[in-house]
């Protein structure tokens, strides 16, 4: 399945076309030897374009939140072209995984055409 990857493989999230219209956004997420995956709901719309504006600016924050606080992420650009990437996940509120991780914002096109090819183009347009 093709997906947007945020942060190096060791501390990495991946987010993918979900399985269903209550899930429409598939998240995995790894830390070293723990991971998890669940469905949530977010606004990958809002989240896409404080990103765009990272990568014009270095500076900034993103971030993408489900409504039900299954899942919480954010990037912090420091104005210098790191990024810094804090995660939260608890799809089930009985446990959690949290991690940091820094990113370079020349990772950022990548994700953005990720985003765009996968979330919010129309069926109906060419890639």
């Amino acid at each position: 399945m093709d997906c947007v990857q945020i942060g190096p493989a060791t501390s990495q999230i991946s987010l993918c076309p979900g399985r269903s219209a209550a899930s429409p956004v598939h998240v995995s997420i790894a830390a070293g030897p723990f991971h998890g995956s669940f469905g949530a709901e977010v606004d990958i719309r809002i989240f896409r374009n404080a990103l765009e504006r990272m990568y014009e600016t270095l500076d900034g924050t993103a971030g993408l939140r489900s409504a039900d606080g299954s899942l919480d992420v954010e990037l912090i650009g420091n104005g210098t072209g790191r990024i810094r990437m804090k995660a939260l996940a608890r799809p089930m509120k009985s446990g959690e995984l949290r991690f940091t991780a820094d990113i370079d914002q020349s990772a950022l096109p990548l994700i953005l055409s990720a985003i765009d090819r996968l979330f919010l183009s129309s069926p109906n347009e060419p890639d």
